[in-house]
């Protein structure tokens, strides 16, 4: 049809900040619309309403205050939240932690917490399952995203087409350069000579 199809990278973070940095060069960074505040509604069968409002305050607290304010999480959730939040910051450049189920179940956390929060940003974050993703990576993630600066965990959606945001402009800046731009071909692999990328090797 000559349409093109916005495949990558659809929601973003402020934690995203080499994306973030890369727009600004391109300067289309006003083409991502951030939150003031991370705030996450939830729905759910028979009318079920409720919303991860975090008020702003620095991270992790804005975080952790706005966990214990859900509707669906007592308590018992929320201290669970504390004490993920306390190992996954000292450890988040650690691996072979074992799967992410795994260590949720090792620090006790509650039914509902891993289905309102670790198992949706597991799935988003690493595109697999709790009983599979690795642990280490997992607690990069919560570091990364919630549980430094408060604004590194708003959630951001671009205004554009991703073609608009940065396909077409990185694909100039790479012609200008001298380079080839190929679409529709497929890379079989790439070549490194000296820890570099030196060539692709196309099909």
């Amino acid at each position: 049809t000559g349409e093109w199809v916005d495949n990558g990278q659809h929601v973003l973070m402020g934690c995203y900040r080499e994306t973030l940095a890369l727009l600004e060069r391109l300067g289309t960074r006003e083409g991502i619309r951030f939150q003031p505040r991370l705030a996450i509604p939830y729905r759910g069968e028979n009318g079920f309403r409720d919303i991860l409002a975090c008020p702003p305050l620095p991270g992790p607290i804005h975080l952790l205050w706005g966990l214990f304010r859900m509707r669906k999480l007592g308590l018992r959730d929320a201290w669970a939240a504390v004490r993920m939040a306390r190992v996954a910051s000292r450890n988040a450049d650690a691996r072979s932690k074992g799967t992410v189920e795994w260590f949720c179940s090792h620090l006790n956390q509650t039914p509902a917490l891993m289905e309102t929060l670790w198992r949706p940003i597991t799935l988003s974050a690493l595109n697999e399952e709790p009983e599979r993703a690795d642990a280490g990576l997992f607690c990069v993630v919560l570091k990364r995203a919630f549980l430094s600066r408060a604004e590194d965990s708003r959630i951001g959606l671009p205004t554009l087409p991703l073609q608009e945001l940065h396909g077409d402009r990185v694909t100039r800046i790479i012609r200008r350069r001298g380079g080839v731009v190929r679409l529709g071909t497929r890379a079989d692999r790439f070549e490194v000579s000296n820890g570099w990328l030196a060539g692709v090797l196309l099909s």
